[in-house]
């Protein structure tokens, strides 16, 4: 689990994240909006799942981020609704069908 404690492109400039697992981030941030960093990251090439969280439901911010192929999750929510999000996103990442 990666966690961004500086501007997130600082921080992966500085890094090697070539290749995380997914990645987990909220829509609105301090320094980047969260669509932002997803467009910016395909742009770069990158391709893993990427699981977007609001506490500011919005139908657009939806539309745009599952566009882009991320899974929206609106807050608050449970643990373990987290956890199965994320399996199930590792799960289509590996190629795994579900059962």
């Amino acid at each position: 689990l990666l966690k961004f404690p500086q501007p997130v492109f600082e921080f992966l400039e500085r890094h090697d994240v070539s290749s995380p697992a997914c990645l987990i981030t909220d829509i609105q941030m301090a320094k980047i909006n969260g669509i932002v960093l997803l467009e910016q990251l395909i742009a770069m090439g990158w391709e893993f799942p990427v699981i977007m969280m609001t506490g500011h439901g919005d139908e657009t911010l939806r539309q745009k981020a599952e566009v882009l192929g991320a899974t929206y999750l609106e807050k608050p929510f449970r643990p373990s609704r987290l956890e199965e999000v994320i399996r199930a996103n590792l799960k289509h990442s590996n190629g795994e069908k579900d059962t």
